[in-house]
């Protein structure tokens, strides 16, 4: 399996008015470190686009164990189990 991790700063304007992350913020981030993962394999996605390919993203899996909170930053790490 691989594995990539992503570090995402977290940025004020995705924050309530106490600097929680808002929980729709979450998914950007998922985009994110997808984008990073297929890039640090050396596929962009302009690559994935230009042959046609666009690697749909299947399962969004959060396990929250505490609020994210500004500042800070975040680790996302994606993975693919087959293909």
């Amino acid at each position: 399996m691989l594995i990539n991790e992503t570090t995402i700063d977290v940025r004020y304007p995705d924050c309530d008015r106490m600097g929680i992350v808002h929980h729709s913020v979450y998914a950007i981030w998922y985009e994110i470190a997808r984008m990073d993962f297929f890039a640090k394999m050396g596929f962009s996605f302009s690559d994935a686009d230009a042959l046609g390919i666009n690697p749909p993203m299947v399962d969004l899996h959060m396990q929250y164990r505490s609020p994210v909170t500004y500042p800070g930053q975040v680790a996302v790490k994606t993975s693919i189990v087959s293909f």
